[in-house]
């Protein structure tokens, strides 16, 4: 079984390296390693060549962001598995994915995740995903991608990742395969990465966009069926019995779920 990871980067001369050992240092070694640079100038450049042997394919060109950068990788992939780990985040143990394969072999999975090593400046935590994972549950459990071995054959199905998110489109899409399809995951109890977070998704600055981008994917799937738009209308009712009474609030609570409630494929 090939496993494709991508490794999408921007002026990241002082982290790919770790990065890219991580990679190397695997006791897999059935791997398709591709590098999508959206045209970096501080030296990032000169590392990669240093490893351009073990590279299956390489670009340096300006790009649209994160997820355009993450698509052109899908897209240059032959792997039957998935896997994106940027620069600054590193795989936490040289057999990770032997692990992660061996688990892909023994069941006919779509997708497998594990926990994440969160690297603070300061501090580290362990996060630990719901073994239990479901519609449900993943509607506030966000999984980060460092943690997800996907199927490719998941991206011909649902699409691309959605590049008009900045930040949260791989949230997007782990519920996209998980609300409109029926598909198989196995949840494997140990860590999978380190994942840095003096990212993007972690900057002070984008806080605000993320949590817009979040709100927004709430709302597209929490009303995908009727049972979960019947669920919103009661707790509407019972946190405000007049709702009924009261025209303009209702209406916006009409227009909420007409506005989020998106056809999907």
């Amino acid at each position: 079984m090939k496993i494709s990871v991508i490794t999408v980067c921007y002026n990241e001369a002082a982290t790919i390296e770790k990065t890219l050992e991580s990679i190397f240092n695997q006791t897999y070694q059935n791997i398709e390693f591709i590098v999508i640079d959206g045209g970096s100038t501080d030296g990032t450049l000169d590392i990669i060549e240093k490893y351009k042997d073990k590279i299956a394919y390489f670009v340096s060109e300006p790009d649209e962001g994160i997820y355009n950068a993450m698509n052109k990788g899908i897209k240059a992939s032959s792997g039957e598995v998935l896997y994106f780990l940027n620069a600054n985040d590193t795989l936490y143990s040289d057999d990770v994915l032997e692990t992660v394969v061996s688990v892909f072999e023994k069941g006919n999975y779509d997708f497998v995740y594990g926990n994440i090593n969160l690297l603070y400046p300061e501090k580290n935590k362990i996060k630990k995903h719901n073994k239990d994972i479901n519609y449900y549950t993943l509607l506030s459990l966000q999984i980060c991608h460092q943690a997800i071995f996907y199927k490719k054959s998941l991206f011909d199905r649902f699409g691309l990742y959605d590049e008009n998110f900045f930040i949260a489109a791989d949230h997007d899409f782990n519920m996209k395969i998980l609300t409109n399809r029926k598909t198989k995951n196995f949840y494997l109890n140990t860590i999978i990465a380190r994942f840095d977070q003096t990212g993007i998704s972690s900057d002070k600055k984008y806080k605000k966009i993320l949590k817009i981008e979040n709100s927004l994917i709430f709302y597209k799937y929490a009303f995908s069926t009727p049972l979960l738009k019947i669920n919103y209308y009661l707790k509407c009712f019972f946190a405000d019995p007049l709702i009924l009474f009261k025209p303009q609030k209702l209406y916006q609570h009409i227009n909420r779920l007409y506005y989020y409630t998106m056809p999907l494929n």
